[in-house]
């Protein structure tokens, strides 16, 4: 499923996490350095999708949004990248639980 980057509905990124990751669809529990190496792969190749607060295996496991946690995101994004990544960054409520959506264009 390809999915254009811009704001996504619940029922696209279900749709996400049941088809399971691919090469432009990555999951991650939480957001730590290895989602930052996600990020750049995916920016140096066709772009992509990261779904943090969703595990390996497709579950969704939700994670702690504080009134700063996107922007806090987004600047540790562009602090790390070079040249400078600049996301799409969403904050959606899935089953009761919150997850973050990055899309990477290249």
């Amino acid at each position: 499923m390809y999915i254009a980057a811009g704001i996504m509905n619940i029922n696209e990124i279900k749709g996400l996490v049941e088809e399971g990751e691919s090469q432009t669809l990555e999951f991650k529990e939480s957001f730590q350095e290895e989602a930052l190496h996600s990020i750049g792969a995916f920016a140096n190749a066709s772009g992509g999708t990261l779904l943090i607060g969703v595990s390996d295996s497709g579950a969704i496991t939700g994670l702690t949004i504080g009134k700063n946690t996107i922007r806090e995101i987004a600047d540790k994004i562009a602090s790390c990248t070079e040249p400078r990544v600049i996301p799409d960054i969403q904050h959606v409520s899935i089953e009761k639980k919150d997850i973050i959506v990055i899309q990477v264009s290249c």
